[in-house]
């Protein structure tokens, strides 16, 4: 997720602990409530400190491998909570702290980086939580990185509860926020109203509300949203898979991404095995056709015939009201293998490919991931490479095993579907 939501949420539960601290305790001081907020808010972003240390790796190999790499991790995650824990404490200290201030502490600095980690699992960017027993990527695939209706959710309870300075910056913040549906083509008009109202409404029941209730009902939106938004990429990826025709071959992962706003409508990706042959199709879906038919969907953010780095083909497959297929590309297996097998800057590339494509040229081969190719430019999950296999290798290549071992021939799936829901069923 984008570290502005991280930091709402951060301070969500910053506050909704101060809301429900015992009626019983003297109010809390000053920088009591100001130690555990910020606390809880930093806590929050720690795991996106990997920006420090990318560099390890040159380019954008580095980044590729190292963010949401080791601190992205629940040991890491936790060595950096009791590092937050340990020089707030010292802050909460000269506030004479009472029992529960000091449990309270404690909670939201270990809780920031799991619940990080667990946001930025709900996407198709990916974690591998589990360093260093299990090196497998794990994908949400069900919250677009930057989703409004979290924002929604969490600004009208932290700008009720805020005073002066801090109440204005958070309603100019919100306020950006909700303009912003506005300007991104993205985001369909009647959406953009519908945030809107949305924002207006929650803002005032929020100021309407106790300090408990505000925030139980902050939290209870935020987890709904949620909630729902996975819920309708099952449904996302249950219609794409249908739509593939038995002719196709066997269908080995799908990826939905829902478009910001809307948890009706997904860009989805498919990768599946054929023979020889590995084949990407992609596709718009609509998780609820009756309501909103795949054609009524909102374009953007997906990747778009004759503007892309990878070679796609128009797909012939028919639309229905559910899915609409864009684009399809083949590969051959053995090539993808070899070329990683006989280039480890490849073979390194593919530790965080989901789903690879190549373009061998005359002089030069491009290897990519089909998540993130927008347009005929080199995207930043796509390396060039003038020769195949006379350079150097990179330097501190993390274990990350690659998504594709089905492809590669290192072994089982990358991923376990009971976790993450992106294995298609067989």
């Amino acid at each position: 997720m984008d570290n502005l939501t991280h930091t709402l949420a951060g301070l969500l539960l910053g506050k909704a602990v101060l809301a429900y601290r015992p009626r019983t305790l003297p109010e809390a001081p000053r920088r009591t409530r100001v130690v555990l907020v910020t606390a809880s808010a930093l806590a929050q972003n720690l795991p996106d400190f990997d920006f420090l240390y990318a560099g390890i790796t040159p380019g954008k190999l580095g980044y590729l491998l190292h963010h949401r790499g080791h601190t992205h991790t629940i040991p890491i995650g936790l060595a950096l909570a009791l590092v937050a824990y340990a020089g707030a404490r010292a802050l909460l200290a000269r506030a004479n702290p009472t029992p529960f201030d000091r449990r309270a502490l404690v909670g939201l600095t270990l809780l920031g980086p799991l619940l990080h980690l667990a946001m930025d699992f709900s996407n198709n960017y990916g974690v591998h939580p589990f360093w260093p027993f299990d090196n497998r990527w794990f994908y949400g695939d069900a919250v677009f990185i930057v989703e409004p209706w979290l924002w929604v959710a969490a600004f009208p309870a932290l700008i009720a509860s805020s005073r002066r300075i801090a109440r204005t910056l958070l309603v100019v913040a919100f306020a950006l926020c909700i303009g912003l549906a506005f300007v991104v083509p993205v985001v369909p008009l009647g959406l953009s109203l519908a945030l809107a109202i949305s924002a207006l409404v929650t803002t005032a029941i929020a100021f309407r509300s106790s300090e408990r209730a505000r925030f139980s009902f902050a939290i209870a939106a935020w987890a709904s949203v949620t909630a729902l938004f996975a819920a309708t990429s099952g449904r996302a990826r249950a219609e794409a898979v249908a739509a593939i025709r038995p002719e196709h071959g066997e269908v080995l992962d799908v990826v939905t991404t829902p478009f910001p706003g809307h948890p009706f409508c997904f860009n989805v990706t498919l990768l599946g095995k054929r023979a020889e042959w590995f084949w990407l199709r992609t596709a718009r879906v609509s998780a609820a056709p009756g309501l909103f038919p795949v054609a009524s969907c909102p374009r953007g953010f997906d990747t778009e015939l004759g503007k892309s780095t990878a070679p796609l083909e128009p797909a012939k497959d028919a639309p229905n009201a559910a899915v609409q297929f864009a684009g399809v590309w083949e590969g051959r297996t053995a090539e993808l293998a070899r070329l990683a097998r006989e280039d480890c800057r490849i073979g390194a590339l593919l530790r965080f490919v989901r789903i690879p494509f190549y373009r061998i040229e005359r002089n030069r081969t491009i290897v990519g991931d089909l998540r993130y190719d927008r347009d005929d430019r080199l995207d930043f999950a796509e390396l060039a490479f003038e020769t195949v296999g006379t350079a150097e290798c990179p330097p501190a290549v993390p274990p990350w095993r690659p998504p594709r071992e089905d492809l590669l021939g290192h072994g089982g799936p990358a991923r376990s579907s009971a976790l993450t829901g992106s294995a298609a069923p067989r």
